[in-house]
């Protein structure tokens, strides 16, 4: 795949702002792009030994094979995205505070840097706590109020939690229309009887090609915890 990649942050030089018909220099941006090539990764899945019979006599079986491996499927992709961004080196700070201070300070840094995060990602132990985030009197601030059914946002975010988290991983902010840009292939799911034939098995295989380019890492923010 190629695309670009943008190396450290922009930097405006001039006033935008003139007087009309003014013959000074204009404001002049900086900002270094870089051009990328990246191979393609395969995400695949197989399930072997499932009796031919079985899927010749009960299609909810087929459907419900598509359905698991499509779950193994998503969550490697969702690791894979994330690594992607990691492997990037977005900036990141280590701050005091509860993670709703820590959130609320992350979002004003990346404001005054260009960015406008509307994805917060979390891994299930912060995002339980978040959930579970209630006042004195035991009401949850972000859960849905018994008389309009609405729940609370945190700030406009999209909270999401990490489905290949090993349980520790830091929250991080995420602008995701500047973030970068995810390829991904047509799903393919086939069935190889032929290899089990002589025992009446098949072989099912769920595969797609995905890439995903990280465009700007200044577009995600990981909040560390403080030391």
């Amino acid at each position: 795949i190629e695309d670009f990649r943008q190396e450290g942050s922009r930097t405006i030089t001039g006033d935008i702002e003139r007087a009309i018909g003014a013959t000074t220099d204009k404001a002049q941006l900086s900002v270094s792009l870089v051009h990328v090539t990246t191979a393609l990764k395969t995400l695949a899945i197989m399930a072997d030994g499932v009796p031919v019979q079985l899927l010749r006599s009960l299609l909810p079986l087929s459907e419900f094979l598509n359905g698991e491996m499509q779950y193994a499927i998503d969550a490697a992709l969702d690791a894979h995205v994330m690594s992607q961004i990691e492997a990037a080196s977005p900036p990141s700070n280590s701050t005091a505070g509860d993670l709703f201070t820590r959130v609320r300070n992350a979002i004003a840094t990346m404001r005054s840097n260009g960015a406008a995060p509307d994805l917060l990602v979390l891994n299930p132990t912060d995002s339980a706590a978040l959930d579970l985030l209630a006042d004195n009197e035991a009401r949850y601030y972000f859960g849905p109020p018994a008389r309009t059914g609405m729940a609370n946002t945190l700030w406009d975010l999209r909270v999401v939690e990490r489905t290949s988290a090993d349980g520790d991983e830091a929250p991080m902010l995420i602008d995701s229309t500047r973030i970068g840009q995810l390829y991904l292939g047509m799903m393919r799911f086939e069935a190889d009887p032929f290899s089990g034939f002589k025992k009446n098995l098949v072989s099912l295989r769920l595969e797609a090609n995905a890439l995903f380019n990280v465009r700007d890492k200044n577009a995600a923010y990981v909040l560390e915890a403080a030391a």
